[in-house]
């Protein structure tokens, strides 16, 4: 058996697990409100949406991973 099959710290890597799919259902949720007004806006506007977006990102990503206790 190879040390690599097994993580070390068996808490951290759930932790880490939970984070990632967290992260994951915020992208997903966000790239579909971005894509459901993308076709009607212009470049720039598009762009500060989508700024607008990964900063809500972070934000919700804190809320929701101390929400779960993650």
């Amino acid at each position: 058996m190879n040390n690599l099959d097994f993580p070390l710290i068996w808490s951290y890597n759930y932790i880490m697990m939970n984070e990632r799919e967290i992260k994951t259902w915020i992208e997903e949720a966000s790239s579909e409100f971005y894509w459901n007004f993308r076709d009607d806006l212009d470049d720039l506007s598009a762009e500060l949406m989508k700024e607008e977006l990964d900063k809500l990102e972070s934000r919700m990503f804190f809320i929701i991973k101390n929400s779960f206790g993650a």
